[in-house]
């Protein structure tokens, strides 16, 4: 199936960069530790990433891929009709083959005023908005004075990575991926190589902490330049309309010269009215998908920054803790969900838009079932392997044992959630492919009070692990809310095979409970030993020895058959 061929060329490009992005945090927990800077640095650098996962994975592709192949279907129906003279089919070939073009080129102008004007008044009024969302750093003057200017300067971000999400969303729209699913390890790379001689230097922690969000403004800019040189390769990039059409031809001496060029003029007029009138009806249409799937994705987020604000007020190190939990779960989730439902939105949009009703089925029973078979085995890894990873990985420098205690906790937690997270991005990707963005509005929504109140709830009974326990039924909730949208709607049928292949997935995955937490009790924990190379030896052979298991069992019990995967992942139709 081509689009779990295209899953696989973004996991790939999303898993080297993931791991670029673990170094950075190695890095990162080695010279800021869970510190007061680090807290300070990891509150302005939760507006980048924030901002990223809000436009780039989530509202701007999941509203502009449907209008797109909306459009695209419109023209292939249009060019069948043999009752056009010649002329007629070539203006109407130049119109709709430019008009998303300039669609992109208006909303491109759009977001750039837009965002820029908000980054600015943020900045103003950064004062305020820190001392709403961390509450806890106005009692430590220093904190919150460094807070704020980090922030001021991680906040011009957004009109930069809204010009990138919106390039890679046209990329995507046309089946390119690999730029798209590249595009962290710009970010990454530029960051390790600060990260680099500061910690050879011992650099100041502060210098430090500037110094990483003005690379990252740089950074950038570099990726905006990519993803439009991606664009102009495949001859997609943004088109601008002019502002005024003229409405008089300037005369000519010669007569025929002037009718052969006002001629041309007047096709040419014609031609931008009714471009201009085709990307004014998309631009209808993407607005109103952009501002519901902005609603809902931005509840996902502000769910974030609820929980960064219970951190905030559990005293110093928790918040950077949570950070570096939510990291490690963040990497089987960005390889496996994000790249399935950022190569299943145009799949289905597509199918959707050819009538292939049977194949859409097939597909989604397809796509749920390896991602269930990939995230099952890795939310057990990260909850019984927790604090091994967690001190293989941070545990150095300023890293302390406490941090390794609170983040390990937490991973444990929230590593429950992870099939919930991984199938919530593909199912979500389904609904906007139909267009129904107002009913992930209302699930996200219903999903953020579910997650403010257990939050405000469990924090006082459980403390910093009721922040975690509040994230992953929320999380439940919302997939389970979302499958069941999927389900009445009827966009998805499951088939009988489906739950024949996920019992036995279950079952591989109690046999890899069984393993892991046997073999905790005769290997050594990593935690014991000093050097690096040690811990990472010993959690590689953990991992490596899990690995062999699973896939042991789950070949033992036909999970997945070799010519089933291999017809998959081809470009034949399954």
């Amino acid at each position: 199936m081509p689009a779990l061929r295209s899953a696989s060329v973004f996991a790939s490009w999303t898993a080297l960069s993931r791991l670029l992005g673990f170094v950075r945090d190695i890095l990162l927990a080695f010279m800021l530790g869970t510190t007061a800077v680090a807290d300070a640095f990891l509150f302005a650098y939760r507006f980048p990433h924030l901002f990223r996962n809000l436009l780039a994975e989530g509202a701007l592709a999941s509203s502009l891929v449907p209008v797109y192949q909306n459009r695209r279907g419109q023209y292939r129906r249009g060019q069948s009709r043999q009752e056009q003279s010649r002329q007629e089919q070539e203006r109407d070939a130049h119109r709709n083959g430019r008009t998303h073009q300039y669609l992109s080129g208006s909303l491109l102008l759009s977001l750039l005023a837009v965002t820029f004007a908000l980054s600015v008044v943020l900045a103003v009024f950064m004062p305020s908005v820190v001392a709403t969302l961390a509450q806890g750093f106005v009692a430590v003057e220093e904190t919150f004075r460094l807070s704020v200017d980090l922030s001021r300067i991680a906040i011009f971000y957004l009109p930069l990575v809204a010009t990138t999400a919106l390039l890679c969303a046209v990329l995507s729209a046309h089946g390119y991926f690999a730029l798209y699913a590249a595009m962290p390890l710009v970010l990454n790379g530029a960051l390790i190589a600060v990260l680099l001689p500061a910690s050879l230097l011992n650099a100041h922690p502060q210098t430090l902490a500037f110094t990483l969000l003005a690379t990252l403004l740089g950074a950038g800019v570099l990726q905006s330049l990519l993803a439009h040189k991606g664009c102009r390769r495949i001859d997609a990039h943004p088109l601008f309309l002019p502002l005024f059409l003229p409405l008089f031809s300037r005369p000519s001496p010669s007569s025929s010269a002037v009718e052969g060029r006002r001629g041309r003029r007047q096709d040419r007029q014609q031609i931008h009215r009714q471009i201009r009138g085709q990307v004014h009806q998309d631009r209808k249409s993407f607005f109103t998908l952009f501002f519901a799937a902005l609603s809902g994705h931005g509840f996902v987020q502000i769910a974030f920054l609820v929980n960064q604000y219970f951190a905030s007020k559990m005293g110093t190190g928790i918040l950077s803790a949570l950070y570096y939990a939510e990291r490690l779960l963040q990497l089987p989730i960005g390889i496996v969900a994000v790249a399935m439902a950022s190569v299943l939105l145009p799949e289905v949009a597509r199918l959707r838009a050819q009538g292939e009703s049977q194949a859409l089925h097939r597909t989604q029973s397809q796509a749920y079932a390896l991602l269930l078979a990939l995230a099952l085995p890795c939310a057990l890894g990260l909850g019984l392997l927790a604090r091994p990873i967690v001190a293989t990985l941070f545990q150095y420098g300023a890293f302390s044992t406490d941090a390794t205690t609170h983040a390990s906790a937490l991973l444990v937690i929230l590593a429950c959630a992870l099939p919930a997270f991984t199938m919530l991005r593909p199912l979500l990707a389904v609904l906007f492919a139909f267009q129904q963005a107002r009913v992930v509005l209302v699930l996200s929504f219903l999903s953020l009070v579910v997650n403010v109140w257990l939050a405000a709830s469990l924090t006082p009974l459980f403390g910093y692990k009721g922040i975690a326990l509040a994230v992953a039924i929320a999380a439940w909730c919302n997939m389970g809310a979302t499958l069941a949208a999927v389900l009445v709607k009827g966009y998805w049928r499951i088939e009988r095979s489906f739950f024949a292949r996920m019992a036995k997935i279950l079952l591989a995955s109690m046999v890899l409970a069984g393993w892991l937490l046997a073999v905790k009790r005769v290997v050594p924990q990593p935690e014991g030993f000093a050097l690096a190379w040690q811990r990472g030896s010993v959690l590689a052979l953990l991992i490596a020895t899990a690995v062999f298991v699973y896939i042991l069992s789950v070949a033992g019990l036909r999970a997945f058959s070799l010519q089933e995967l291999r017809r998959w992942f081809s470009n034949k139709k399954a």
